[in-house]
């Protein structure tokens, strides 16, 4: 093969690579817009995403040699990509960390916007002046040159992608389950790969020197193996973002991913390289390009829905059942909301996370006391300083089939065990003649221990969760033929209230609950009550974040400006009545909390009994609370809807 023929085939083969891109980019992005358009990571993913299909489906469209001033348009036209790929690189690190519970308190989304609208003020300079690239040249490849600002996109592209390397990388030390970490790692490895496989090269051209003249094999294998590298990177980064936005079992969502890229990108691209080399193939077999092109796209598109229909059990068998294969395949025949051993330990991890995220200690595990009296360790997160944990569960908490040894040092319901608190997991409602189905131990901070209110209401949530957790494991051990009887309580263990699966607090997921009117009444409570209100809870709201803006990032009076804006809107219309029933509600908060007025006096003013003045103040807490958690739901919302429209318009 004579060193032209070489290139020819290189050039060939770069053009079949950019093509590949451009069906793997575009078909992930529309896999992420079917599945959950809600969930923030999906959506700024698919921006990055879209900037990918862009640029590479322009590359493609150059590749057809269209004439001269077509293609410096396509050019410029391409830079829409270009210049939005460093803000959405930023807008999904950003997303990725908020989802370890790092949530933004207004500075990194206002940075979010700007990096659009500077990235689309590039775009325009990009398409209306010479600012940023002009004439076309053709040495050693067909380019455009460099204006005088591209070294400040050069700029502007460094800066966006350390930082959100650094974002990604704090998402990773944020995260403590294994499976999360696991993901965030290969994502902070092939996070930058969109970026680096889309920023323009060529315009570097002029930059060096003696580039006239260039041979152009070395710059044929050189773009083969960056677009076959963008092409394994894409894969990688599909993997792990697939998780995010759904709440179904890893299993599904894996199987799911693999069966749209088997019948969707492998397929389309297996097709284009079918229809590119046929008309190549046509003339050595001396047959029409047209009739052996249709012959070979219809063949081979039948053949390959036959093998992957056929190899698609096993792949699945191979790579994604591969530790509980019996439970898999009879869990596949009635409903994928039934969990697996793999699935329970997924939750009992995030319930571990979460305790740890909570109490802000390293390790914690679970630990399942099966019939004849055996402890065996379950889960653990964390860096535990035992590597023999195991064998000292066994053996020094054996027996424990209904209460724990006499002679265990006790704090009420906590038991000190070596450099743990120890806490029996029942089911709710049972009994303490009940076999304990497990134990749960959390690294002891202190002893004695010492827990706040609200730490004790949460904790006793996990350790319900986890009891149940056990409880079914027990039960699956037994009889697992009764399906039926465990689909209830499975469900109720999926939804974990205020647990997401990164094991962390879910604050909006609490909103609705007895326990967000509880924040709301003590918020009120010390309205006026100085630095106390500015460690309520309420204040990691994005609607006080917000209007933190317009108090010189003071939580306390954003605070105390969200609550008396929340109190306002009860305030009924026309002349103010101490008497009538509609003025009650706001009577009572206004007089009592704004005020600051004590409840003797309002009852008073009212003319209600005091019994009675407690009755009305909890329905008007709730119904503020509720207020307030409307005003969350639209400020989240105005957020996540907040992509400028030069991105939502696809230009």
């Amino acid at each position: 093969m004579s060193n032209q023929q070489l290139i020819d085939f290189l050039t060939f083969t770069n053009e079949t690579l950019s093509a590949a891109i451009v069906i793997m980019a575009a078909s992930l992005l529309l896999y992420n817009l079917v599945r959950n358009t809600g969930d923030r990571v999906t959506r700024a993913s698919g921006a990055l995403l879209g900037c990918v299909t862009l640029v590479y489906m322009i590359d493609s469209i150059i590749g057809l040699e269209p004439k001269r001033i077509s293609i410096e348009a396509w050019y410029r036209v391409q830079w829409i990509g270009i210049a939005f790929t460093p803000a959405a690189m930023f807008h999904l690190a950003d997303a990725l960390l908020s989802t370890t519970g790092r949530i933004s308190r207004g500075r990194r989304r206002i940075i979010v916007r700007i990096l659009y609208a500077f990235s689309a003020a590039l775009t325009l300079l990009a398409a209306f002046t010479d600012t940023i690239l002009k004439e076309l040249a053709t040495d050693p490849v067909t380019y455009m040159r460099p204006g005088s600002l591209f070294v400040l996109y050069t700029a502007y592209f460094v800066v966006a992608s350390i930082v959100s390397m650094r974002f990604v990388w704090r998402a990773r030390k944020r995260s403590l389950t294994t499976s999360t970490r696991r993901r965030m790692t290969l994502l902070f490895i092939v996070f930058l790969s969109p970026g680096l496989g889309i920023f323009p090269y060529t315009l570097l051209f002029d930059v060096l020197r003696n580039t006239e003249g260039t041979p152009l094999l070395p710059l044929a294998i050189m773009f083969n193996l960056a677009n076959l590298f963008v092409v394994i990177m894409l894969l990688f980064m599909a993997y792990p973002l697939s998780f995010f936005g759904t709440d179904q079992p890893d299993r599904v969502v894996k199987t799911g991913l693999m069966q749209f890229l088997l019948r969707g990108p492998f397929t389309a691209t297996v097709l284009l390289s079918v229809m590119v080399t046929m008309p190549r193939i046509s003339s050595a077999l001396g047959l029409k390009r047209e009739d052996l092109v249709i012959v070979a796209t219809i063949g081979i598109l039948l053949s390959m829905q036959w093998s992957i229909t056929v190899v698609l059990p096993h792949l699945e068998h191979l790579l994604i059942y591969t530790h509980d294969q019996k439970e898999a395949q009879a869990l596949r025949q009635i409903s994928e909301r039934l969990l697996t051993r793999a699935d329970r330990r997924q939750l009992e991890e995030a319930i571990l996370a979460a305790v740890c995220d909570r109490l802000r200690v390293p390790t914690a595990f679970i630990a399942a006391i099966y019939p004849d009296g055996t402890a065996q360790l379950e889960q653990v997160v964390g860096d535990h300083p035992n590597s023999d944990m195991t064998d000292h569960i066994d053996h020094e908490l054996f027996n424990l089939t209904r209460e724990f040894p006499r002679d265990m040092q006790r704090y009420g319901n906590i038991y000190i065990w070596r450099s743990f608190w120890l806490f029996p997991l029942r089911e709710k409602g049972a009994s303490e003649q009940t076999p304990l189905p497990g134990i749960m131990g959390i690294w002891a901070r202190e002893v004695p221990p010492h827990l706040t209110p609200d730490e004790e209401a949460l904790l006793e949530i996990f350790l319900e969760r986890a009891a149940l957790l056990l409880a079914d494991l027990r039960l699956q051990f037994q009889v697992f033929d009764t399906l039926d009887a465990l689909a209830t309580d499975i469900e109720n263990i999926r939804q974990l209230d205020g647990i997401t699966r990164y094991g962390q607090i879910q604050h909006e997921t609490l909103e609705n609950s007895e326990r967000f009117n509880e924040w709301v009444h003590g918020a009120l409570k010390d309205y006026w009550g100085g630095p106390r209100l500015a460690e309520s809870e309420l204040v990691s709201l994005s609607v006080v974040q917000r209007e933190q803006q317009n108090h010189q990032g003071n939580p306390t009076r954003a605070l105390q400006a969200v609550l008396a804006e929340a109190i306002e809107s009860l305030k009924p219309q026309g002349e103010r009545s101490m008497t009538t029933t509609e003025w009650i509600l706001y009577n009572i908060l206004e007089m009592r909390f704004l005020q600051g007025k004590k409840v003797r006096d309002v009852a008073k003013q009212l003319a209600m009994s005091d019994a009675d003045f407690y009755r009305k103040q909890k329905v008007a807490i709730e119904e503020v609370a509720r207020r307030i958690s409307d005003m969350e739901r639209i400020e989240l919302k105005n957020e996540e809807t907040a992509l400028p429209e030069e991105i939502s318009t696809g230009k």
